[in-house]
């Protein structure tokens, strides 16, 4: 059925407050919600930053449900996206990498829509995975 209105919040637009901000234990509790209703709670991301890291926050929160928006190909997003994460072999960041001055690709991680990005070595690209792995038990995408 549909959600109660009294266990929707939205913390979009004037209300934005970034999620590692809010008291879930009390926000739950305000709406006679136990702090176990985490697990089966769905958080849905929008904010333009580095999903594997929101994974994590997510994660040690105890929150289990996730949808994310602009899960763009690897390199081109604005910014790191799960597919991104997925690349465990980098074949694909590779292929779609911007290129360099010097001519070669450089698979980067970014974050906060593109102003933040560093470029990733084949060990910080194999590491993505890995965390990603440990992470997630079911990776599910819809169709375009």
């Amino acid at each position: 059925g549909n959600p109660r209105p009294d266990t929707f919040v939205d913390y979009r637009g004037d209300n934005y407050m970034d999620f590692t901000r809010i008291d879930w234990d009390e926000l739950f509790d305000e709406h006679f919600l136990s702090p176990g209703d985490k697990a089966s709670t769905l958080f849905i991301l929008d904010d333009q930053a580095d999903q594997l890291r929101r994974l994590e926050q997510l994660s040690r929160m105890g929150f289990q449900h996730v949808l994310v928006d602009e899960n763009f190909v690897p390199a081109m997003g604005v910014a790191f996206s799960v597919k991104d994460a997925c690349d465990k072999a980098g074949d694909l960041r590779l292929a779609f990498a911007r290129t360099d001055k010097s001519g070669e690709s450089s698979p980067r991680r970014c974050d906060n829509a593109r102003k933040d990005c560093k470029r990733m070595t084949p060990t910080e690209i194999e590491k993505a995975y890995e965390e990603f792995d440990s992470l997630i038990d079911t990776y599910w995408e819809g169709p375009p």
